[in-house]
């Protein structure tokens, strides 16, 4: 359904306000930042050097939680 709504060019989206942008972009700062904390605390953990594509790919998808595994 969702995907529909993406692909469906004739309906208009309702414009989001500044204050619901800013709410946005905050959460997804503060996701972003968790999961390089998360990231950087398991490359540490594992004496590596560097935070490898898929230890941050992992650890993104896995904050998601739930509904990460619901859409997969």
């Amino acid at each position: 359904m969702q995907q529909e709504a993406l692909l469906d060019f004739e309906n208009e989206l309702l414009p989001l306000t500044s204050k619901v942008v800013e709410a946005l972009k905050d959460s997804l700062d503060f996701y972003t930042l968790a999961a390089l904390k998360v990231a950087d605390n398991s490359v540490r953990i594992n004496n590596q050097r560097f935070i490898e594509v898929k230890n941050i790919n992992s650890v993104w998808h896995g904050l998601g939680g739930s509904a990460q595994s619901e859409n997969s």
